[in-house]
């Protein structure tokens, strides 16, 4: 059906009936209501196409661009127009309520493209998305074999409005490697985006459509350690998230969002290439290959080996559960205060790296340098919110960490 001012006889007619509300598609007409006066024209009026097999629909969609023209790239507001016996019904935009990855998937397909890249909802272009009517509301589609009409349903009539418009980037191609994960790689910089040699840093993805940040929604200790391992480390140390490099993270595009890991195989981890953060949400994410986690802890230890008594001495990195111990390089070094909490007094007095001892004391040498680049930003709580590195750049123990705790 649809309403048009078609034929010059409807102006000589009166229009009977207005409000024809029939609540289930499959009722007969003595369980729908009306009104006998109305407050319509003759544009108003319905042109109905009846049938006795309906199966006849053909659904049709297609993307357009800015000025309401079909787009070929991929990329448009998404028009759904529905045909039955080769009658068009209705042709409007698609609402997103109930919308997701496996609808779009299926829309694309049904275009002729090979997959979904992303898809938003907005009112981009008010002008022409108010221009058309809402044609699809609540497409709900199940995973599996199949095309859309088979396995998608959905509503004719809708509560929507033009800002819940579907906007579909459909792929073809080289394109939808985006898919797969090996399409996906990691990077860490430095401040001055510069590729970190530390294994700490800004964490930077690049996939086949853009480079640029990681946003923090849904990433999780899983994430990280998946991400430290597709680039060559064993394990994530710690990982934050904030806009600690403003003048870089600013420049940048923000790449994936709601990086899912249940495991810590990237190739099992889902994620989105479109998002809805800021760069106070970026990951930031220290990787090594040794990892302590919660089990590293410090102590402090006098020219014999033994536990300093006075708050004073060579600082030690160790693991609450193993025999991994070893001295903290002074490269990046700024947790003393953290450390000094951490070992029960109030505040840090001083550190620094001219060693104490006397020449003959082999306490250093009897350790290899376990960390560096110890780092606590301004603000943080506690050491669970301080990096550190087990990839050493202190080839000696002249950069060797002695820590004074005070109060």
């Amino acid at each position: 059906w649809k309403s048009h001012l078609l034929w010059d006889i409807q102006e000589s007619m009166d229009v009977a009936l207005d409000n024809v509300r029939c609540s289930d598609v499959n009722s007969t007409f003595e369980f729908c209501s009306y009104d006998v006066n109305h407050n319509c024209a003759h544009q108003e009026d319905i042109f109905l196409y009846c049938a006795n097999d309906c199966t006849g629909e053909v659904l049709d969609f297609h993307l357009v661009d800015s000025r309401g023209e079909v787009t070929t790239n991929g990329k448009g507001l998404l028009i759904a127009d529905r045909n039955i016996n080769g009658v068009s019904e209705l042709t409007g935009t698609v609402c997103d309520d109930d919308f997701n990855e496996v609808s779009a998937e299926l829309i694309c397909k049904e275009m002729n493209f090979n997959c979904s890249l992303s898809f938003t909802s907005a009112l981009t272009w008010p002008e022409l998305q108010n221009n058309y009517t809402i044609a699809m509301d609540n497409v709900q589609c199940t995973s599996g074999d199949g095309t859309f009409k088979e396995r998608c349903t959905y509503h004719s009539s809708h509560n929507c409005g033009h800002g819940e418009d579907i906007f579909l980037v459909c792929g073809a191609g080289e394109s939808c490697d985006l898919k797969n994960h090996s399409a996906v790689s990691f990077t860490l910089v430095t401040e001055e985006g510069d590729l970190s040699t530390t294994g700490s840093g800004l964490l930077i993805a690049t996939t086949v459509l853009n480079t640029g940040t990681v946003c923090d929604d849904s990433f999780n200790d899983y994430a990280a350690t998946a991400i430290c391992r597709t680039m060559g480390y064993n394990c994530s140390a710690s990982w934050k998230s904030g806009n600690h490099y403003p003048s870089f993270q600013e420049g940048q595009t923000i790449a994936l969002d709601n990086v899912k890991c249940s495991t810590d195989n990237f190739t099992e981890c889902s994620y989105d290439n479109t998002h809805n953060c800021g760069h106070t949400e970026d990951v930031f994410l220290s990787c090594a290959d040794l990892c302590l986690g919660d089990n590293l802890d410090f102590r402090l230890v006098d020219q014999s080996g033994r536990d300093s008594t006075d708050g004073e001495g060579l600082l030690l990195a160790f693991s609450t559960v193993d025999d991994v111990v070893g001295t903290v390089c002074n490269e990046g070094f700024t947790a003393g205060s953290m450390i000094c909490k951490k070992l029960g007094y109030s505040c840090q007095t001083s550190w620094h790296s001219l060693s104490p001892f006397d020449p003959g004391s082999a306490v250093q040498d009897s350790y290899n340098i376990l960390l560096s680049h110890v780092n606590c930003e301004p603000g943080s709580r506690d050491f669970t919110e301080c990096t550190y590195s087990t990839s050493v750049s202190c080839r000696s123990h002249a950069g060797d960490v002695f820590l004074s705790c005070g109060g």
